[in-house]
């Protein structure tokens, strides 16, 4: 186990006691602005598994397809002139890592690439193969991205792409899933991340009350590292990472939103998030950033 006095990400000592929240402590790190929490059940700071996700998340998932698949559609197709721009060209090779039910792969064969996923879950690994998706089982931060490749990938050195969304809030070990992030892209690849916005209105709502459980964007138990634009483009810089690019979008964004909220019912988390994004502070984060050309070894951490 990591000790919660060294930051997940840059491994710089804490100088401050953490906040507590209830049974919630929180860590904020003084050199790279990392919110990692623990209380008894949860932590952050666990080595063994990269990722803890609610046990309903993916029933939800896959009961809520039908509707999810038209609005990830559009929000991917709104998407794909920013990572044509950053590539020169259409991605042909995608790598998703945490693709949920798999919805992405429909999307990226409609458009003439290749998609492959690496689920950590081994029932939502092994539902997605049932219907015949190209998905390996594995904790993407414990093994050697290379395993990853199939002919063709290897042959260009790596994806061209690099899809999550809504998963590196759970990563345990940051600095080392960007670099095996980094060993997957070929030269000139692109990573596409969302998070949950640390900075962002509901954020900063759950900061003010202080007899919450909660702080920020760090919501045991599942939620236990949190991410502003700062930490999230330091992440990527630290990996070795070029053109680092991070802004905010409201979730019910018609481009950089997420799926779930574009079919949202309630009216009071619709105000919520249209208001987020008036005033700046939107919900999602969102980072793209791109593999030197030159393709020579990650930034030392």
């Amino acid at each position: 186990m990591i000790s919660p006095s060294v930051c997940l990400l840059c491994h710089a000592p804490s100088t401050t006691a953490p906040l507590q929240r209830g049974i919630l402590l929180v860590h904020s790190c003084p050199n790279c602005g990392l919110n990692y929490g623990e209380t008894d059940e949860a932590s952050a700071t666990l080595e063994a598994g990269s990722v803890d996700t609610s046990p309903h998340h993916f029933s939800t998932l896959l009961t809520q397809s039908e509707a999810l698949a038209p609005a990830l559609a559009g929000l991917v197709e709104g998407r794909m002139a920013a990572f044509v721009e950053r590539l020169g060209e259409k991605p042909r090779h995608w790598l998703e890592i945490g693709p949920g039910s798999g919805l992405l792969s429909a999307i990226v064969a409609r458009h003439g690439g290749s998609w492959r996923g690496c689920e950590i879950d081994a029932d939502m690994a092994a539902e997605m193969m049932a219907r015949g998706l190209d998905v390996v089982q594995a904790d993407f931060s414990a093994i050697d991205p290379a395993t990853l490749f199939t002919p063709e990938v290897a042959a260009q050195g790596g994806f061209d792409m690099l899809f999550l969304s809504q998963v590196f809030e759970h990563v345990r070990n940051p600095d080392r899933f960007l670099d095996n992030a980094y060993a997957a892209l070929r030269p000139g690849g692109v990573i596409y991340i969302d998070v949950p916005n640390d900075g962002g209105l509901t954020a900063i709502i759950r900061r003010l009350n202080k007899w919450g459980g909660t702080y920020g964007e760090v919501v045991p138990p599942y939620h236990m590292i949190a991410y502003g634009a700062k930490t999230l483009g330091y992440a990527l810089e630290q990996a070795g990472f070029e053109k680092v690019s991070v802004s905010t979008a409201a979730y019910n964004d018609a481009v950089y939103g997420l799926a779930h909220a574009r079919i949202h019912r309630s009216s009071k988390f619709q105000t919520l998030w249209t208001l987020s994004g008036i005033v700046g502070l939107g919900g999602n984060l969102v980072a793209m950033a791109q593999r030197p050309l030159g393709g020579g070894d990650a930034a030392a951490c």
